[in-house]
């Protein structure tokens, strides 16, 4: 946890080239400096769209979702542009509908709690489509960030986020080292 200006901020809330830090409201974007913590913009998302997940891409696009449909986007709060991803529609249930990014920015999942899409944020595509859900607590992270884990039946599956190959599958574990070795 870092400081800036009285902000409390989480290393998911820095930008990935940590320019920024983030700070979302509902319907809000607003960026600082991380070097001063002054405000560098504050932009409201257009209507019916709310931010889904607290984090940026790689292009500094903020990922958000729309209720009225299940639509999945990318906000760039810099341009005002919004790009809706093609071919994914989630379920509503907030306690459901995850997202989770790559550090990198260039990669990300969306989650229905049934399905998971796999994303390359940067081309603002879909990958791969998988059976599963994402884990609430982790956001589909490994401690190294090395690997993808969701859940499918009673299995944990881990997919390289790089080549999105499945790495594992096991019933216990959480993590893996950059070797693929399983860790409790």
């Amino acid at each position: 946890i870092r400081q800036y200006n009285g902000l409390y901020k989480y290393g998911r809330d820095f930008s990935p080239d940590s320019r920024y830090v983030n700070r979302f409201t509902e319907d809000t974007v607003t960026l600082y400096s991380s070097a001063d913590g002054t405000p560098v913009l504050t932009e409201t998302l257009p209507e019916g769209w709310t931010v889904f997940f607290s984090g940026q891409t790689l292009r500094n696009e903020v990922p958000v979702c729309r209720a009225a449909d299940g639509a999945v986007g990318l906000f760039d709060p810099f341009t005002k542009e919004l790009a809706v991803l093609e071919g994914i529609t989630l379920s509503g249930d907030q306690n459901l509908d995850i997202m989770a990014l790559h550090r990198s920015g260039r990669r990300g999942a969306v989650s229905d709690g049934s399905r998971i899409w796999l994303l390359d944020t940067e081309n603002r595509t879909v990958l791969q489509t998988v059976e599963g859900s994402l884990f609430l607590d982790l956001g589909g992270y490994t401690e190294d960030e090395w690997y993808f884990r969701y859940w499918n039946g009673s299995e944990n599956i881990f997919l390289r986020w790089d080549t999105l190959e499945e790495a594992c599958r096991s019933a216990e574990g959480d993590s893996l080292s950059p070797d693929g070795k399983l860790h409790s």
